[in-house]
């Protein structure tokens, strides 16, 4: 009768911890729904409003700061959609060669981007994995994002 109940035990046990990580953890790879968008984008010191691929998933998020996904798109065609989202959402945008840049179809592409609201930052489009299981990570670096901060200036010393 007690291995019974030590085995009833460990099995509630089993269940209760793979509930808990099915639902606290993120689970790369799926498809980012409304509540992981408004999250994340509240993490990232983003407004509500940014624009995120519709084919967003889950990725691992940097240390550092700003907000990360995947989608299953090439890299040039997700460049594109994200200054082209960001242009009809009101914000200017500068961007490392788009069009016509074939050699280079797998490059990373660098988009940066200004709100006249004074929001600011930068949109790394690269590809992520490699062969078969290949994707594109977008990685939206804001104005909070310790890669963007200025690096210190150096302040000469005299010498006698």
């Amino acid at each position: 009768m007690r291995r019974l109940w030590i085995g009833l035990a460990a099995c509630i046990a089993i269940f209760c911890t793979a509930g808990a990580v099915y639902l606290y953890l993120p689970l790369n790879g799926l498809p980012l729904n409304d509540r992981d968008r408004t999250q994340l984008l509240s993490q990232s010191s983003l407004p509500a409003d940014f624009p995120i691929h519709p084919a967003a998933r889950r990725m691992p998020q940097a240390p550092q700061g700003g907000l990360s996904y995947q989608v299953g798109v090439p890299v040039p065609d997700a460049a594109i959609w994200v200054r082209d989202s960001l242009i009809r959402s009101g914000y200017a945008v500068s961007s490392s060669d788009l069009e016509g840049d074939d050699e280079a179809e797998y490059q990373p592409r660098w988009l940066y981007y200004r709100h006249r609201a004074g929001r600011s930052g930068a949109i790394i489009v690269r590809q992520f994995g490699r062969s078969f299981s290949a994707a594109t990570e977008v990685k939206i670096l804001s104005q909070q994002d310790d890669r963007l901060r200025p690096l210190p200036v150096p302040v000469p010393t005299r010498t006698p």
